[in-house]
């Protein structure tokens, strides 16, 4: 009994390890890098229907400064707010990294109808409750702050990702690494 028992656990164990060197090597093929620095963390998005996901790269440049301003989302006509954040989300996520030439690096979950409002994140994470949708719709400073937005796919280790982003910047391959949103 104990011999079927180990034969049985050798098989299931050689099945499992098979099945993880397999998905080890589609993953492998899945996830071309981008042209760029070598070891780059940004990759390029997954075929549909991949499993693997990680935050959104997401680079942009603004008309102004709004650097410390809470981002909000609008409707495609930027007629009315879609997406906010709570002030305890602000306490806990930092704005955007500033990188080379203007560009900013989101950690926000902006997109391409983002809207700035007239309070900064300090001021923002001190409130104690998220204010009326109507008081957020007043705040509004700039329904248009885009000069530029990229998807540069997903971040599935941070190392070196400012470094990496400032040389596709300075390379002049940012635009060619990756999609335009606008």
């Amino acid at each position: 009994m104990s011999m079927k028992k180990s034969t049985l656990f050798l098989t299931v164990f050689t099945l499992f390890g098979s099945i993880s060197c397999q998905l080890q090597k589609q993953k492998a093929q899945g996830l071309p890098k981008t042209p760029g620095p070598s070891n780059a963390s940004i990759q390029t998005p997954l075929p549909s229907g991949s499993q693997i996901t990680g935050p959104a790269v997401i680079v942009y440049k603004t008309r102004n400064n709004y650097n410390d301003l809470v981002p909000v989302e609008l409707s495609a006509d930027k007629t009315r707010i879609l997406s906010y954040p709570d002030p305890k989300d602000v306490r806990s996520r930092p704005g955007p990294t500033v990188l080379d030439n203007g560009y900013l690096l989101d950690h926000r979950g902006i997109g391409k109808n983002v809207a700035f409002l007239k309070i900064t994140y300090e001021a923002y994470a001190k409130l104690t409750e998220t204010p009326p949708l109507d008081s957020l719709q007043a705040w509004i400073l700039d329904k248009n702050p885009l000069l530029e937005i990229y998807d540069c796919g997903r971040r599935y280790h941070d190392t070196n990702l400012k470094a990496e982003l400032n040389t596709l910047i300075q390379s002049g391959q940012l635009r060619q690494t990756c999609h335009s949103m606008n």
